[in-house]
C-alpha cells in the first residue's frame, strides 16, 4: 500500500503500525490469548481485547525511527525496573531518560491523534497540535523551533503505579488492564484536555495546557516526569482513580478477573 507517510510526508509503501506498541499487548497478556480493555464513556465498561489496534500509518523508515529512538527503551523501562526501589509510597526507576521517555509518550499520543480508528476518535481533538507533536517526533527533539517553546512547557506528563492497598485484586491482574489512551476535558479552559493510558500496571497521563496559562508554569501533580535521571512513580489505589474503579465495578461477577483473590 502506497501512500504518503504520516511521518516524513514521503509517498512510500506503508506499514501495518500499532498505535500502541504491540509488545505492549504481548507483555500483558502474559500467555493469554486476550487482555482486559478498558472503554471510558458516560458508562464506561470493560472487555477482553487482543489490544491489537494498528492500521496503514508510516513507512519503514519511519517505523524504524520511532522503534530505535523510543519504542526500544520506552517499552521495557517501567517493566524491567532493572535497580528500581520501592517503598510503601513510591517506586523509584533509576537511569532515567526523560527526552526519551517524553517522546515516547507523545508519539502514542500522535499516532492515536492520526488514527481512523473509532477507539482513539477521541485523540482528534488534538487536530491543531499534530504539526507540533509530528515534528518533535521526527526530529527528535522537545524544541517546537530553534529559539521557540518547548513541547514540555505545555503538555506535561505524568506517571503513576496502579495498585490496591486493600490487597484484594492481585497486582498481575492490574498489571493486565490495558486502559487505552482515554479522554478527560477539563472543567474549563484553563484546566485543558487530560490524556490517560495504563500499561504495565502503570497510568500515564498527558495533559495538554494552554501555553503561558498559571497551571502550566506551576504544574505540580505527583508523578509528574521531571528532567532529572530518576523517575519517582507514586502508588495510587484503584479505587481512587475514578474512571478505572467505575469501569472494574462494571463488569458482570461471571468470570470477573478482578474478583477478589
Amino acid at each position: 500500500m502506497h501512500r504518503p507517510c504520516r511521518l516524513c510526508g514521503q509517498h512510500k509503501k506503508l506499514c501495518l503500525s500499532h498505535i500502541v506498541p504491540k509488545s505492549f499487548a504481548k507483555r500483558m497478556k502474559a500467555g493469554s490469548p486476550q487482555v482486559v480493555e478498558v472503554t471510558i464513556s458516560d458508562t464506561p465498561t470493560t472487555a477482553k481485547s487482543n489490544g491489537d489496534h494498528k492500521e496503514y500509518l508510516l513507512c519503514e523508515d519511519c517505523e524504524r525511527h520511532i522503534k530505535v529512538c523510543y519504542e526500544d527503551t520506552g517499552t521495557i523501562y517501567l517493566h524491567r525496573k532493572k535497580g528500581a526501589s520501592e517503598n510503601k509510597e513510591y517506586i523509584i526507576i533509576p537511569e532515567f531518560n526523560y527526552k526519551s521517555y517524553y517522546l515516547f509518550v507523545i508519539s502514542i499520543i500522535w499516532r492515536a491523534s492520526i488514527s481512523s480508528l473509532d477507539i482513539y476518535r477521541p485523540a482528534q481533538e488534538l487536530s491543531k497540535l499534530e504539526p507540533y507533536l509530528r515534528h518533535c517526533i521526527k526530529e527528535n527533539t522537545l524544541y517546537l523551533s530553534p529559539q521557540g517553546p518547548k513541547l514540555d512547557d505545555f503538555i506535561k506528563v505524568s506517571i503513576a503505579r496502579v495498585v490496591d492497598l486493600l490487597d484484594q485484586i492481585k497486582q498481575e491482574t492490574l498489571d493486565r488492564l490495558l486502559f487505552s489512551l482515554n479522554f478527560e476535558r477539563g472543567e474549563n479552559e484553563t484546566e485543558g484536555l487530560h490524556y490517560h493510558m495504563m500499561l504495565d500496571g502503570f497510568l500515564i497521563t498527558a495533559s495538554i495546557l494552554p501555553p503561558g496559562s498559571p497551571l502550566a508554569s506551576n504544574w505540580n501533580t505527583p508523578g509528574r516526569l521531571l528532567d532529572r535521571r530518576h523517575l519517582k512513580a507514586p502508588k495510587v489505589c484503584f479505587s481512587v482513580i475514578k474512571p478505572i474503579f467505575e469501569a472494574i465495578s462494571a463488569v458482570p461477577t461471571t468470570n470477573n478477573p478482578f474478583a477478589p483473590k
